[in-house]
Order: structure tokens, then sequence, then C-alpha cells
């Protein structure tokens, strides 16, 4: 096993303290601990957090190894052992690269614009069991992910598959040194991060750097310039290739579904269940690796047949008994897991946790030893139940320390769920794909119809972290989360904001705020139209109320008193010219004269709108807004002597006028994607249905209400289950209104209905059950709002609550 000393002498740093620790796990994120014992944390300072920050959290929960680039204070110094480098991140590559070094084995390295993650997954689909794989989990390619999965590996394992993406030029040395591929797979060239690279050549030989000593090379061969220098950077190692239309050693045809395939003397007809190039080059790929590897046709059919399409994220929504279902059974490994129970142990909105796990086929472990670990890692996160499907568990039942019941099979598991209560539970279910998780998630998740709302975390993650990229360092965020966060669900994105630390969160009604705490929100939370008959809530769950009106503040300041209250915190909203609400500059003489007399209240800060921040005609009048602004704060804190804290920008502001941003900043409808600034944001929203019917309709004919969709042509026509009351407004009616299938725009025709709108669709190749976007990344909000006449807050806002919420992750 690895020791402190060991590092230091890897990673050419300097050693503080004993360093005689040993080291079983390697630690990036500080959320993610679970086993402070044998952790080595690795302090990274990033774009948007600074690992040394959590330096104290962690030793106060008993970490006692870190590897930093510079040092925390004395007291802190005392209290453990470091490791000081000149680069963390470098630090964290050269100890994987040491680990990587112990290992000969075959290992697969996986690189390539698009499709690294899919073929790796179904390379593991395909062995199955067949052999111990440690494999890279998800999509952790990056320049910390993949060292953190090269040391996942194990002795037990018989073969490595990483997955190595880059982003810049430089990056892929550092990862074939970690990695060091046997075999190395090439998936294809595209656009991804082509703006960090002075061009596709450039790009190319920069991610072939990957098979530096790779003993061979499969990709396909397409007879153009990739192919050609594919051919000559493997002059001097094998290549293996497949094409089809080229000479290569494994050729292909794909006829109406079915795929030919010959490798020497071999020949396959497969048929399957997808059409798009892609997932047929993809699955090309993983063919032509268990060929290259020597497995026969009898296998490739049968590995063939249990490869299914990877949803590659998390999905998270509400389930039939007041409860919340988080399936996660595309993949099961000992990395896909911790990352499972990660997330499981952020969920707060229910009070107990229970977790469904099947067998772990691709772990690189020996039986005994991955249950060994799979038992650490699930008593450590201590979920209130477990509930184990498979025979290879089952004989590992006492090695967990909870309260636990194992089934041989999934449909064992089916006939006993019964028996659990798992009302106002939130639970994982994990399992391999053989398990068939999805009938669990079935009987498990709550009923509603075909109209979805996607609210995508990572997007929103990204988001947030674009916010916080344009603030000083002293500067923090509170995030508005009123009206259903933006409809997008309130607790699922006040939970994830919460794990994320932002400083405050702000609801518009004191209701909204009891909900996020009796959902397990503990942050600050500021009520933005408090009323009298909110006052015990705003108490009794610690809810801290705007005071915008002389009445709330002296009602206010009575009941407070009379709680016993001494320093209860509010927030003071200052009229600028909004003229919606608040004190105006005339108030605020008497407003600190009335403040004085209230003994019971404290100012934790003092704040006003901006009426035009997104608008560069009215620059003058925000600058205006902010002077009179800066001269009201300033009597504040000249009457009550101390600094008050203060916000003024909105999202626009922001992004436009970074010199007001002093204390802290709100943000609302920039987490969702809308950026006034064209900034690279992710649309963390996609309200999709399907198609329910297709009709034909002729000539003369009308469609829907009214009868105002004139029919002149034969035209083709479906149904879609969605209307006005789910937030399809009826303004989208005959025509003006489209939406996005299959790669195309169609328009509405007739009347847009209660439940259902029809849909022109004449001249698509589309069929019954196939999705409909109404807005997403492939039809961008601003533009529905722009058919609408309206912005993008009222499009998101009302999107019904009877439509159902999931919550997907990467």
């Amino acid at each position: 096993m690895l020791n402190l000393k060991k590092v230091a002498e890897i990673s050419q740093g300097e050693c503080l303290g004993s360093c005689s620790g040993q080291v079983k796990y390697l630690l990036t994120d500080s959320r993610k601990l679970t086993l402070p014992e044998q952790v080595l944390f690795f302090a990274i300072p990033g774009k948007y957090h600074n690992g040394h920050a959590y330096i104290p959290a962690l030793i106060k929960k008993g970490v006692s190894q870190f590897v930093v680039s510079e040092l925390p204070e004395k007291q802190w110094l005392e209290k453990a052992d470091f490791v000081k480098v000149h680069d963390v991140i470098s630090a964290l590559q050269s100890v994987a690269a040491w680990w990587r070094s112990y290992f000969s084995l075959p290992v697969i390295g996986v690189t390539g614009s698009n499709g690294k993650t899919i073929v790796k997954e179904w390379i593991a689909q395909s062995l199955g069991d067949t052999v111990r794989m440690t494999r890279t989990p998800g999509s952790y390619n990056s320049q910390i992910g993949v060292p953190l999965s090269v040391w996942m590996l194990s002795d037990g394992a018989q073969f490595g598959l990483f997955e190595a993406g880059i982003s810049f030029p430089g990056e892929m040395e550092k990862l074939q040194t970690i990695i060091k591929p046997t075999i190395g797979l090439f998936t294809n060239l595209g656009d991804a991060h082509q703006e960090n690279f002075s061009s596709f050549t450039q790009k190319l030989e920069e991610k072939l750097k990957l098979f530096k000593n790779a003993d061979v090379v499969i990709y396909r061969n397409e007879g153009d310039w990739v192919s050609e220098k594919i051919e000559a950077y493997c002059t001097e190692r094998k290549k293996f290739t497949w094409s089809f239309k080229e000479e290569a050693d494994v050729e292909a045809q794909l006829d109406d579904g079915v795929l030919k395939v010959q490798y020497a003397n071999q020949k396959l007809s497969l048929s399957i269940p997808f059409s798009d190039k892609a997932s047929v080059e993809n699955l090309m790929h993983t063919i032509t690796l268990l060929c290259y590897l020597g497995y026969d046709s009898d296998f490739i059919y049968r590995a063939v047949a249990k490869i299914r399409a990877v949803p590659m994220r998390l999905e998270q929504k509400s389930g039939r008994a007041h409860n919340t279902i988080i399936n996660d059974s595309y993949n099961s490994d000992l990395g896909s897991l911790s990352n499972a129970l990660d997330f499981l142990e952020q969920q707060k909105q229910h009070p107990r946790k229970v977790l469904v796990l099947s067998d772990i086929f691709q772990s690189g472990y020996a039986k005994e030893n991955l249950y060994k670990e799979v038992s650490v890692l699930v008593n450590a996160h201590k979920p209130d139940l477990m509930l184990g499907v498979g025979k290879d568990l089952m004989p590992y039942r006492e090695l967990f320390h909870l309260e636990s019941h194992f089934f041989k099979s999934t449909t064992e598991l089916i006939a006993a769920l019964g028996d659990f209560d798992l009302t106002d539970t939130t639970i994982l279910l994990k399992g391999s794909r053989a398990f068939h998780f999805e009938e669990v998630d079935k009987i498990l998740e709550e009923k509603t119809h075909r109209t979805v709302l996607e609210v995508n975390l990572n997007a929103l993650t990204h988001n947030l972290n674009y916010f916080k990229s344009l603030l000083k360092p002293d500067a923090d965020i509170i995030v508005m989360v009123k009206a259903f966060s933006y409809g997008s669900g309130s607790h699922e994105i006040a939970n994830i904001l919460q794990y994320h630390r932002v400083a405050y969160l702000a609801v518009a009604f004191a209701d909204e705020g009891v909900d996020l705490r009796a959902r397990g929100i503990d942050l600050p939370i500021m009520v933005m139209n408090p009323h009298i008959s909110d006052f015990d809530s705003l108490v009794r769950y610690r809810l801290e109320p705007v005071v915008f009106d002389y009445g709330m503040l002296s009602s206010l300041g009575k009941y407070l008193v009379q709680q016993g209250e001494r320093r209860f915190s509010v927030h003071l909203k200052l009229n600028t010219g909004m003229n919606r609400s608040g004190f105006n500059p005339s108030d605020i003489d008497n407003l600190i004269d009335e403040l004085k007399k209230q003994p019971a209240m404290y100012v934790q800060t003092a704040f006003s709108h901006l009426a035009s921040s997104d608008e560069p005609m009215h620059d003058k009048f925000t600058h205006d807004q902010a002077r009179v602004y800066n001269t009201m704060c300033k009597k504040l804190e000249l009457a009550f002597d101390r600094n008050i804290k203060k916000h003024l920008l909105n999202s626009a502001g922001i992004e436009r006028f970074r010199e007001y941003q002093f204390d802290y900043v709100r943000l609302g409808i920039g987490l969702y994607g809308i950026s006034v600034a064209d900034a690279d944001l992710k649309q963390v929203g996609r309200l999709r249905t399907s198609i329910a019917q297709i009709r034909d309709v002729m000539p003369g004919e009308t469609v829907g209400y009214g009868r105002s969709g004139e029919v002149e042509n034969p035209k083709k026509i479906a149904t879609i289950p969605i209307g006005y009351a789910d937030g399809f407004r009826r303004i989208l009616s005959n025509g003006r209104g489209k939406v996005f299938i299959s790669g195309n725009l169609y328009p509405v025709i007739g009347n847009v209905c209660m439940d259902m709108t029809m849909i022109d669709i004449t001249g698509a190749n589309v069929e019954v059950g196939d999705e409909v976007v109404i807005f997403g990344p492939e039809l961008p909000i601003e533009e529905v709002a722009g058919w609408l006449e309206t912005i993008p807050y009222e499009v998101l806002t009302s999107v019904a609550a009877r439509v159902k919420r999931i919550y997907v992750k990467d």
C-alpha cells in the first residue's frame, strides 16, 4: 500500500509531518468524503473553487493527509500531514501513473471527439462477466477523472478500459503516462473543443498521442485524410481497421437494419435495433475490438444481443408514495456506485434513504474483495434500508451493517416490495443491466401523462459556475428559487444549490421557505414577500423576511419582541427607481429612526432592484439607481456604525455591471441558461412529449375547435398530449407555434386544446411514440418566447405543475 512519504517522492514534493500514514482512497472533492481513514485529499485550486479552502473542515472530519500547493495556517498544519508540491493536479497524475506501473495487463484506451463513453460502455456490456474489468466510471475522462479511474485498478483485474478526453494541446501526453494503453481505439474526429486547437490536424495529432506505446490502434478506415494520418502514425505499431467501403481487417455492410460483418473466415449477419450513423459506428468499433481480441462469431452474436442504449445519466423523479426515485441503473461498478451514493446522500427532501443494489459484474475485483469494498462504501453512506438483488451479493450479506434484505432475482424483489414501507423515502436504484431495474422503476414512479420537463442538473451547475466566475473574490451568490424555481422544481433545485454552497436562497412567499425546510434545506432563506400571517412560520423555520414598508416593520418588530427574539435577521428593500416596493430615498432618515426602535431586529442586508439592467439604452438610469442606492446604504451604515451587506445586481446585472457587485448578487433566470452577453450557457429545461396519434386529413376537412385549421391539400396530422393546461399557450395556434421532431420544426395546425395539440407533419417520416420537443437545446426557449411575444421567464414559469419533472445528471 502507498504511504505519504512515497507520495512525496513520486510527486517530487516536500513532506511536512510524520507522513507515515497509509493511502487507500484518493479524494479531490471535499463534499464526497465518506471514509476519512486512509484518505489522501488533493487540494486542487480551480476556476470556481479552491480545494485549499476546505482543508480545515476536512481535518475536523478526520482527514489527516493532504497534497497542497499552499500550506494552511499553523493551527491546521500541526493537526495533519502535508505534501507540498508545485502543481497539485500533476501530483495526482504522478501518483496514478505510479500505480498503473504495477499492473501488467491488457489496457484499452479509447479516445476521439464523439462516442467515447458509449463505445466504452458497449465494450463492457459485450464482455460482461467473462473478464474482470476495471473501467472509467461514467465519463471520467479528464485530467482529474482519468487518474481517479486508473487508481481503481486492483490485483484481481484482468483488463483495463479507460477513456481519455482533451480540451487543449498538451493534455493527452499526461493522460498517456497514466493509462499506458496496450490497445488503442480511436472513435472519430469532430468539432468538439475545436476552438482550442489551431486546426483539425493539430487536434488529431494530439489525440493520437494516447497511443504512443500501444501495441495496436483500432480505427475506421474511410480512405480520407484522417485515416491516412492514423495509418502514417501506425508505422511503428500494428493497425486494425474496419470500413464500409475501403479495404479493412473487418468489412461491414448495412442493409435494411441488418449489419453484415466479415472478418478473416468469419461472416456475421446481425439485426440491430438502431440505424442512426453514430450508433452503427459505435457498434462497429465494439465489434472490431472483439474481432481483434479473437472472439468467435458465436460470442459476438451473444455480445451484440447484450448491448443496450446507454442513457448516460442518472434520473431523479417523483414516486407514487410521496417519495423520490433516483434511477442510475445503466451500469454498475465501484466508481459509479460511489458517485450514486454521494448523490443519494445529498438528498434532504425525505427523512429516510433506501438503496436497491444488484450484483456488480464489471469491477476488476475478485468477488470476495469486490463485495468487501461495496460494503465499505455502503456502510459509510449509511442508508436506512438496503435491498440487495443477486446470487453473488447474497453470500456477503453479513458485511452490511444496516437493515438489509436480499433477493435472488429482480422478480423476487418486485414480489416483496409491498412488504416494505417506502413512503417518504429517497430510493436509489443501482443495478447492472441484466437485472432490469427499469421494471422496479415503473412500479415505484408516479404515474403521469407523457409530457415531461427534463431538468439537467449538469447544465444548471455549468451555469452557476459561469456566474461565479464573474464575481470578485469577496462577493457571493443569492439564488432565486421563487415560482417553483422558475418552473423547474423548488426543493430539487435548492438541494443541488445547497450542495454547491451558495450563500442564500430567496423565495417569494413564506410557505415556499417552509417547504424547503421540510425537505432538509438548511441554507439561509430570504422571503421576498412576507405577510403578517407568516410571522409564526418565519420565526419557527428561521426564514429571513424582506421588510419593505413601515407597516411590516412595526408589526414584525412587535411580534419579535413578544416572542423573545433578540437578533432576528431581516432584509431591507430600498426603492431606487423600480417603483414596485421598498423604502424611498426620502424615507431613509425616518426609516433609521424606526429601525432604532426595533431591538429584536438585525438588518442583515439592504438591497434594491434594477429596472433595466438588460437594456443598454437604459444604462444611464441603471447607474443613477446605483448612485441612489449607495447614498441610502451609506446613511444606514453611518447611523448603525457598522457595515450592512448589500446586493443590487440581478442575472443581467451580474454580466453587465460588475462594478456594482457589492457583497452579494442575486442569480435568477441566468441559472436556467439565459444570458444577455451571449455567454456559453446551457439550457437547463427541456419540455418534451411524444406523438400520440397520426391521421390523414383530406382537402375540405378541418382540424380542431372552431374549425380554424382548414386543409386545402392532403395532410398528415399528429396529435401530441400537451395543451394550454400544461403551459402550451393557445396563442401558439394556427401555425404561430412550432415543435421540434426528428431534426425539423413542424407547425401547429388548428387551435391548441386544453390537453392536446395538433401538428402538421406532412412529408415527415415520423411514427407514433416519436419524441416531440417543445423547448430545449434543440429549440431555444428564447425562440418560443418570441412566438409568444413574451420573455423566457414567463415560458418557464408557465409549465404546469401537473407536468412531470425529471432531474437528470451525467
